[in-house]
C-alpha cells in the first residue's frame, strides 16, 4: 500500500461528496452561492482529469501544467466576483492577475517554474480576499451568528488550503534544489491533507446552507 496515493484517492472521493451534498439536499437552488458550486465543481473537474486523463494522452502535451495554469485563472475570477463582485480595487488587481498567468507563461515559459509562481500568486490572493471577507463578517455579525454564516466556513477553507499551497510553491524551487524526497513529501502528503480538512470546512458551511433555507 502507498500511503501517498492512497491520500490522493481519499481526497478525490472526499473531494466529490460537496457535489453530491449540493444535488441531494437540491441547496443549488440558492443563487448566492452559484460561484461557489462552480468553483467546487471546477476544482473537483481539475483533480479527477489531472489523477485519470493526462493532457499528454489528449492533447499532446507532457504535463497537466495547462490544466492547472486554466484552473488558477478560473478561480481568480469566480472568488473576487463571490467575495467582492463590487470592490473596484480588488477587482483591478483580479484583472491583472488575470493578465500576469499568459504573461508569465511566454516570459517565463511552459514549465514547473511557471506553475509555481502562478500558484503563488493565486494563493496569496485568495488568502487576502478570504481574510478581508471574514474581517468584513466580524464587524457585521456577533460571534453566535457568525458561526452559522455558511461563507465564514468557505473562507476558512479557502484559508486553510492556500496557505499551506502558498508556502509549498512558493518554496518549491528551494525544496527541490534541497531535497527531491522533502518535495514529494510535502506535496503528496500535506496538501491532499489540508485539501481534505478544507473540503470538510466547505462542508459545513453547505450545511449551514441547508440548515438556513429551512428557516426562510
Amino acid at each position: 500500500m502507498n500511503l501517498f496515493k492512497e491520500l490522493n484517492l481519499l481526497n478525490l472521493i472526499i473531494g466529490i461528496l460537496p457535489v453530491i451534498f449540493i444535488l441531494i439536499f437540491r441547496i443549488y437552488r440558492h443563487k448566492e452561492y452559484v460561484l461557489l458550486y462552480i468553483y467546487i465543481v471546477s476544482n473537483l473537474s481539475v483533480n479527477l482529469i489531472d489523477s485519470f486523463f493526462p493532457f499528454k494522452k489528449l492533447l499532446g502535451f507532457e504535463d497537466n501544467y495547462f490544466l492547472f495554469f486554466v484552473d488558477s485563472f478560473i478561480n481568480i475570477l469566480l472568488l473576487q466576483k463571490f467575495y467582492f463582485p463590487q470592490n473596484i480595487i480588488l477587482k483591478t488587481i483580479a484583472f491583472f492577475l488575470l493578465a500576469f498567468v499568459p504573461a508569465i507563461i511566454v516570459f517565463n515559459g511552459y514549465n514547473f517554474s511557471s506553475l509555481a509562481i502562478i500558484i503563488s500568486f493565486e494563493s496569496f490572493y485568495t488568502v487576502i480576499i478570504s481574510y478581508l471577507f471574514l474581517i468584513s463578517l466580524h464587524k457585521i455579525f456577533e460571534v453566535e451568528n457568525l458561526r452559522k454564516e455558511p461563507k465564514v466556513w468557505f473562507s476558512l477553507a479557502f484559508l486553510l488550503n492556500f496557505i499551506i499551497r502558498f508556502f509549498f510553491y512558493s518554496f518549491s524551487q528551494n525544496l527541490l534544489s534541497y531535497s527531491l524526497d522533502l518535495f514529494r513529501f510535502i506535496g503528496n502528503f500535506y496538501l491532499p491533507l489540508t485539501e481534505i480538512i478544507a473540503t470538510f470546512l466547505i462542508i459545513i458551511g453547505l450545511n449551514f446552507i441547508r440548515k438556513n433555507s429551512i428557516y426562510l
